[in-house]
């Protein structure tokens, strides 16, 4: 069975009624830390040499052994199972189908929705398959939020935007650069945009900013001289696909709150989290050219352009240019067909 996402964090505390759970994507962090959470919550601890044992890929056969296998100690046993692939579904459904009450945690890198595996995990009511790709914006934004709270620092609804944008969103990453910024503000301070750009700042982040904000400007030479700083400071093509996402959604949001009759200005003030003062003006241009068609066809372009920078031997750096290239064509397409400035 699939495991929605409004239903993730209670089936992590009492996975008590399945055999098996498959958890799944591209955020690897997140597929470790679940793995590790879902053990937690069976035996008390994350590794137990009496009620946890561990089949890499080289062991995989044993896995029906282990699925049936008593522990020493009494109560159930979890059996951890790496470098899991397509070939496992077979075994997978004969462990399950013996008596017994182990659970097998399954940890996989992502699986397209056609996969065989995929499908025996989300179809069967005795396993589990639990989705891990990196956080959406405003999940994004919430996680920060949960993450400071409590903590010795504040930080402004300015700052979090800053350092989403900043960080990406990979759950380890997020909450590495979270600790790292706490560690840099020091106990008692208020953590600003200023801050931020401090302890995170490095050229690839600031430059994939510019290239988003020039291309939804129209702007082409100056989106393509940022992007091309971006890469060659080491930002990966597919991050950037990622951040046009984001991007794209919150200027989305902002059309349409245009189209509904607010001016752009107030459109873009009114999005949250808040847009950095530095990028107001761009993004206000930008929301007064644009309109829902443009932001829809731009979505799907970034949409494509992720997966295709994702495929082997993609030549993804000249596929992140050529959507750099499309988003411009739509912004002047907007401006031409007439935006509200």
């Amino acid at each position: 069975m699939r495991i929605e996402p409004r239903g993730v964090a209670a089936f992590l505390s009492r996975p008590i009624t399945v055999r098996a759970v498959l958890f799944h994507g591209d955020d690897e962090a997140m597929v470790r830390a679940r793995a590790d959470q879902v053990t937690a919550a069976v035996i008390g601890a994350t590794d137990d040499p009496f009620r946890v044992a561990w089949l890499f890929k080289d062991d995989h056969a044993r896995l029906a052994e282990e699925a049936s296998a008593l522990s020493m100690v009494g109560g159930r046993r979890v059996i951890r199972v790496r470098d899991v692939s397509e070939s496992l579904a077979p075994a997978l459904l004969r462990a399950v189908a013996i008596p017994g009450d182990s659970l097998l945690v399954l940890e996989a890198d992502a699986l397209p929705k056609r996969s065989k595996l995929r499908a025996v995990c989300e179809d069967e009511p005795s396993i589990a398959a639990v989705a891990c790709y990196p956080v959406q914006g405003a999940e994004a934004t919430a996680m920060v939020r949960s993450l400071f709270a409590g903590r010795a620092v504040r930080i402004t609804d300015e700052a979090i935007a800053l350092f989403v944008a900043r960080v990406g969103r990979e759950t380890a990453t997020i909450q590495g650069e979270t600790d790292k910024l706490i560690l840099f503000a020091g106990a008692g301070t208020t953590i600003d945009a200023a801050l931020v750009l401090a302890a995170t700042g490095d050229e690839a982040g600031a430059s994939m900013d510019d290239a988003l904000y020039a291309a939804t400007a129209g702007q082409l030479g100056e989106a393509d001289r940022a992007l091309g700083s971006a890469l060659e400071a080491g930002a990966a093509p597919v991050a950037i696909c990622r951040m046009m996402l984001g991007h794209l959604n919150r200027l989305g949001a902002a059309v349409g709150a245009v189209r509904a009759g607010e001016n752009p200005g107030a459109a873009v003030r009114g999005l949250r989290p808040p847009v950095l003062f530095s990028r107001v003006s761009a993004m206000t241009t930008a929301a007064g050219q644009w309109g829902p068609a443009e932001v829809a066809a731009a979505l799907t372009a970034t949409v494509a352009a992720e997966l295709a920078c994702k495929q082997s031997n993609a030549r993804d750096m000249l596929i992140v240019r050529r959507l750099l290239f499309r988003v411009t064509q739509l912004a002047t397409r907007g401006r031409r067909l007439g935006g509200t400035l």
